[in-house]
């Protein structure tokens, strides 16, 4: 079975964004970004919700156009393009994007049917307020988070309040010259 992994970048206080979706006081160096990199060796499909996804296609497909690009930014151009992208949304209607679906309404079904097929793993990248969902239904079974040097104060939060105490276990854990530090974690199942 596949495995769904959220990448999420947050503030030292929490927050996936800022109040207005602002992402500027993310840090991702060249030393950063070849670990994401990384990361992505097993992933061959994504999750986003409407948001993340309009963000992501008003600028991956158009990195190569950009003379001042890096050789990262376009590796990563070149695997956004090929990787399978679904999209969780209620009002985004259907695109014509390579490699996309959208779905629409209930999720759980499309979820498992996609945790159930052939392939690597899927990253929900970013996608705070469909995260908070799949997180309320336990399908979340890896946390790949990058915790920037930053208190934003208010903004979007990232883990929201939930019924249930959930214990993790630290996978992976690096501290970035930035002053990032990169922590996975995976629910632990034997508690």
């Amino acid at each position: 079975m596949r495995k769904i992994i959220s990448l999420m970048h947050i503030s030292l206080d929490g927050f996936a964004a800022r109040s207005d979706g602002d992402l500027s006081w993310i840090i991702i160096d060249p030393e950063l970004f070849s670990d994401v990199k990384h990361f992505l060796n097993d992933v061959d499909a994504t999750i986003y919700g409407r948001v993340t996804y309009q963000l992501m296609e008003s600028y991956w497909p158009f990195i190569h156009k950009n003379p001042d690009a890096t050789k990262d930014e376009l590796e990563h151009a070149d695997w956004y393009a090929k990787v399978q992208k679904n999209v969780f949304s209620n009002t985004l209607p259907q695109v014509t994007s390579e490699n996309t679906r959208v779905f629409n309404g209930h999720f759980l079904d499309e979820v498992q049917k996609l945790k159930n097929s052939e392939g690597q793993n899927i990253m929900i990248f970013g996608s705070p307020s469909l995260t908070h969902q799949f997180m309320k239904h336990s399908l979340i079974d890896e946390y790949r988070l990058t915790i920037q040097p930053v208190l934003l104060g208010k903004g979007i939060r990232f883990f929201i309040e939930n019924d249930q105490q959930q214990k993790l276990e630290r996978t992976y854990v690096k501290v970035y010259q930035s002053g990032v530090i990169a922590v996975n974690y995976k629910p632990n199942l034997n508690d």
